[in-house]
């Protein structure tokens, strides 16, 4: 399952998770992902100066929300 924000729900991943469902969903930023992604971001950057226009670069790592999500 592919999703945005929106289906970032612990009722649907859940439901992914528990029926063997694989799945990837886009994140609205906040603080801790720009953390976690910081390399990420500065090689976008890298690829903007160099080309100056929109870089793009795809990476992942696991995350968990504070309360809102039961699995990683």
């Amino acid at each position: 399952m592919r999703g945005d924000s929106g289906f970032c729900r612990d009722w649907l991943l859940g439901w992914c998770e528990d029926n063997d469902i694989g799945y990837i969903v886009g994140l609205a930023k906040n603080g801790r992902l720009a953390a976690q992604a910081a390399d990420l971001l500065e090689q976008a950057h890298v690829g903007y100066e160099a080309s100056k226009t929109k870089a793009r670069v795809f990476g992942e790592f696991r995350y968990i929300t504070q309360d809102s999500w039961r699995c990683e």
